[in-house]
């Protein structure tokens, strides 16, 4: 079996537009209790999907990349049966302040929206500037360029934290923890991998360690990646073997694993564990991983 483990202390660029939350009754598949206005154009609804299928809950993991669904929109004027439209989005905090604006997203597509083809999506990454913990509101705006028709709807959604890892903290503090696919360019919300694919855990915000006159901290950061009858299959004790300045650490610390398709027994067990060597200071991590062999 061939595992890779590689850490890197710098900023890894998530790609985000904007999100929401969703709730979906129990016999629909589309999402309930949200504002709207709109002249002229309808829907069926709106569906919310990710990389497992369709949403029915009302949080969204920090950076979960997620598709809006707008099913049978009619209500535009066409020309020669096509359809010209375009789409803003923003997001507002609690405030009422905007966090995040997109404007114009059809504007430079080349494909035409046919009579027929009126079933539009847009696709949203849960990531910076969104926190953990924080409640924000998203407003979509659907604009006939050929007329005064529109469809705007908005709806408050929560960011929360991966659910799937099991951490210890003494004496630190950081923002956000979560598991990130290089190869899919998504976040890692079902712990389901591929063999070969590049798996990234980070951290943001860390915080806490003893600095020196210099402003540098000395951690010791390791890796042990066992499998389910406990058998240890990596392990890497000194990943970050020299001082790193504070303030970097702080930006983002993040770690890569990679498995090969021959691993035997799922799930796998990855802990990581970031200690000051200056003090008794530390963060302790666990989550599983399924290599999908299929």
């Amino acid at each position: 079996m061939k595992l890779k483990i590689n850490l890197c202390c710098k900023l890894l660029m998530l790609i985000s537009l904007v999100g929401s939350a969703q709730e979906v009754e129990s016999n629909s598949i589309y999402i309930k209790n949200f504002e709207k206005s709109n002249n002229v154009l309808e829907f069926e609804g709106i569906r919310m999907t990710n990389h497992t299928g369709l949403i029915k809950r009302s949080q969204i993991y920090y950076g979960e990349k997620v598709d809006f669904h707008y099913d049978n929109i009619t209500g535009f004027k066409l020309t020669d049966s096509i359809a010209y439209l375009d789409m803003n989005i923003y997001a507002l905090d609690v405030k009422g302040d905007t966090v995040m604006s997109k404007e114009n997203l059809f504007n430079d597509l080349k494909e035409e929206f046919k009579e027929s083809k009126l079933d539009l999506f847009n696709s949203v990454t849960f990531a910076d500037p969104f926190l953990p913990g924080k409640t924000y509101s998203i407003h979509v705006e659907i604009i006939d360029k050929k007329s005064d028709a529109f469809y705007h709807w908005n709806k408050s959604f929560t960011i929360i934290n991966h659910p799937r890892f099991l951490n210890d903290v003494n004496g630190i503090k950081y923002d956000i923890l979560y598991l990130y696919s290089g190869d899919r360019d998504i976040s890692i919300i079902d712990n389901l991998i591929m063999p070969f694919e590049q798996v990234y855990f980070i951290v943001e915000g860390l915080e806490g360690f003893v600095q020196d006159e210099n402003g540098m901290v000395s951690i010791e950061c390791s890796v042990t990646i066992a499998d389910s009858n406990n058998e240890v299959l990596m392990t890497n004790p000194n990943m970050i073997p020299n001082p790193v300045e504070a303030k970097e650490l702080k930006k983002q610390i993040f770690g890569s694993i990679t498995v090969d398709d021959q691993v035997k027994i799922n799930p796998i067990n990855c802990s990581i564990a970031i200690k000051d060597r200056w003090s008794d200071k530390y963060l302790k991590s666990q989550f599983n991983l399924v290599v999908n062999k299929e």
